[in-house]
């Protein structure tokens, strides 16, 4: 890395993530306060390792930089929307069977589904796998009255992940 050799790959994906979790998340927010008039609810989809509560992954670097300025900012969108009654957060799922796991998986010459269960049962104190509708059952509470009075949070729904 020092020679430089590997330095524009990497340079080339944090601009990437940087750009994706970053700015574009920073603009999408700015947009969606702009068009709500009084109330509502922003919610970003982060992922576990991105935050101090989580141990640090270097295989997630680069990503990881990306989401961890996602969720701060999500802490600053919730000051700046509170007075419209905006709540803004982010959900940290756990491991979540989508075809994300795919090319990982391929890659280490076993399934999506016992890759995921494996690591799972290695670092999820509740041994539960998610699937994309328990992410969006947990948007849904934050979008409900229950959910009105959580604002400017990484919320770790996660079995546990954050734990271990």
């Amino acid at each position: 890395f020092c020679d430089g050799s590997d330095f524009s790959s990497k340079a080339a994906s944090m601009q990437y993530y940087s750009k994706l979790y970053g700015e574009a998340y920073v603009e999408l927010c700015e947009c969606a306060i702009e068009r709500m008039d009084q109330g509502g609810t922003i919610v970003g989809i982060s992922s576990p390792g991105c935050t101090p509560q989580y141990r640090a992954n270097m295989g997630y670097d680069i990503p990881g930089t990306g989401k961890c300025v996602m969720e701060y900012t999500t802490r600053l969108m919730a000051i700046k929307a509170a007075p419209r009654g905006i709540t803004c957060n982010v959900v940290i799922p756990g491991f979540t069977v989508t075809d994300a796991w795919d090319k990982i998986a391929t890659a280490r010459g076993t399934t999506k589904h016992e890759l995921i269960a494996g690591m799972m049962n290695d670092m999820a104190p509740l041994k539960k796998l998610m699937h994309p509708n328990h992410i969006g059952s947990i948007v849904s509470f934050l979008g409900s009255e229950a959910g009105l009075y959580i604002t400017g949070v990484s919320i770790p729904a996660d079995g546990g992940v954050h734990l271990v």
